[in-house]
């Protein structure tokens, strides 16, 4: 199984852009892109927590993520291949 989302919490949202949104962790406040972040929620006292994938966390953060925090996991499916069936013309077949 391969690990794919991440949901990351965060303090507070700092800053917004049309493309991106700024987020602080604690003293550290990194961009993150709004085509990558999913199911986006903030609290102005709370902080708040978004769905990212694990290769930007990685990018960001410099490590692996801890496994409390997994979102979504994948398992690749090579699914069994159907051969089909050839159908035979009878009377009722009308051109």
């Amino acid at each position: 199984m391969a690990t794919t989302k991440i949901r990351i919490k965060f303090d507070k949202a700092k800053g917004e852009t049309a493309k991106a949104v700024l987020l602080q962790f604690g003293m550290t406040e990194h961009w993150f892109p709004k085509r990558f972040c999913w199911n986006f929620i903030t609290n102005k006292k709370l902080g708040g927590n978004c769905i990212i994938p694990i290769w930007l966390y990685e990018e960001k953060f410099g490590g692996t993520p801890p496994e409390t925090d997994i979102a979504e996991t994948f398992e690749h499916h090579i699914p069994a291949r159907i051969e089909p069936q050839q159908t035979l013309p009878d009377g009722n077949l009308v051109r």
